[in-house]
């Protein structure tokens, strides 16, 4: 390994350390209340939830609390019945939810739902005994909506939210943080959804910027715990993949003009290559 390579392993491994601890004092606060029954995780698309949620539950483990994770996401309603975006409250089976959240809470055998993304559809039921369980974790960007946190209302409840804090300033640019998570969200539908810059773009300013602001941004000041998922070395990651992605954006294209926003500010910027991202970082859920 060269020098070059070394100083960048060093340089992601810190990062790395970085996040890891941010992530142990959330947990932390959420330990300091003993009696909690629900954990609430929330967060805007592309925030790091998912390996928000594998931490929590690594760390109920480590405490010998037993704990289950169920994703909101597996609450919606079939597309055919559903002509809301998966971003509206509209799109969320709340009375099922309601009544499982009950059912759990008298501790009673409770199917939870499974959501096929392929079909669009409710694919089946897993049943959950609550009289294995200590504490359920409900991850979802829904999860902060004042709709879903009423029906936690009867619960010994603590809440996360999870997003990019800050506008970083890298190489003396300074960087949006809705920006950061749009570039993430770039690089993970191109891979994983089959979805070109511009679909993507679209949806970003069509519906979930709109429902952000609308349904997350007034909310945020309800959470208990509140975590940045920004990691120093991310834009030196997604840039080649943005290189390619946005280089794909027709010249006439309404995001042309983004898109070359985006790049400009990403000019002269070194590559730090996806090979030195460990397997379980928060990165994976963008890059693979």
């Amino acid at each position: 390994m060269s020098d070059g390579s070394i100083l960048k392993k060093t340089f992601v491994d810190f990062c790395e350390y970085d996040f890891e601890e941010r992530m142990n004092h959330a947990c932390r606060k959420i330990f300091k209340n003993k009696d909690v029954e629900i954990v609430t995780l929330s967060g805007p698309t592309c925030s790091g939830k998912t390996t928000m949620a594998k931490k929590l539950i690594s760390s109920f483990t480590e405490r010998d609390i037993r704990s289950y994770c169920i994703s909101i996401d597996d609450y919606f309603l079939d597309r055919e019945s559903c002509i809301a975006d998966l971003d509206s409250i509209k799109a969320i089976d709340l009375d099922l939810l309601a009544r499982n959240i009950r059912s759990l809470r008298n501790k009673k055998k409770t199917k939870i739902p499974a959501f096929d993304f392929k079909c669009g559809k409710r694919m089946g039921y897993i049943t959950v005994d609550p009289h294995d369980y200590d504490v359920f974790v409900f991850e979802g960007i829904q999860a902060i909506y004042p709709e879903v946190a009423e029906l936690m209302s009867a619960y010994e409840t603590m809440s996360i939210y999870i997003s990019v804090g800050e506008d970083p300033v890298v190489n003396g640019i300074r960087f949006d943080r809705t920006d950061i998570r749009l570039m993430r969200r770039l690089v993970r539908d191109y891979r994983f959804r089959a979805a070109d810059a511009s679909r993507t773009f679209n949806i970003w300013h069509t519906s979930v910027i709109p429902n952000e602001e609308a349904n997350i941004n007034p909310n945020v000041k309800n959470a208990n715990v509140k975590i940045s998922s920004y990691i120093s070395y991310e834009l030196f990651v997604l840039k080649p993949s943005l290189d390619k992605i946005l280089s794909e954006i027709p010249e006439d294209s309404v995001y042309r003009r983004q898109a070359d926003g985006i790049l400009e500010k990403l000019t002269g910027f070194d590559d730090i290559s996806e090979d030195l991202i460990p397997e379980r970082s928060l990165y994976r859920e963008f890059i693979g």
